[in-house]
């Protein structure tokens, strides 16, 4: 199992990058998280934060993505 690095860059930087299992990168220019797992690099760019539960679950239309719930500490 690999460890979790944590990583903060720009999109011109991204491809100079190597691919590791367990780095988490942040990348605020891009408004985008990437994931590197099973020697690959994967992409999330849709991330919604809510201060509390309720305001997650009333959310009418919930796009595809991720969610964090402040309240919770919860993805």
């Amino acid at each position: 199992m690999a460890m979790v690095q944590f990583v903060y860059t720009t999109s011109a930087k991204m491809n100079d990058l190597p691919v590791e299992d367990g780095q988490i990168i942040f990348v605020p220019d891009m408004a985008t998280i990437a994931m590197d797992m099973y020697g690959q690099r994967f992409y999330y760019q849709n991330i919604k934060t809510f201060e509390t539960e309720a305001e997650r679950a009333s959310l009418a239309f919930p796009n595809v993505g991720f969610y964090y719930v402040e309240e919770t500490e919860s993805i």
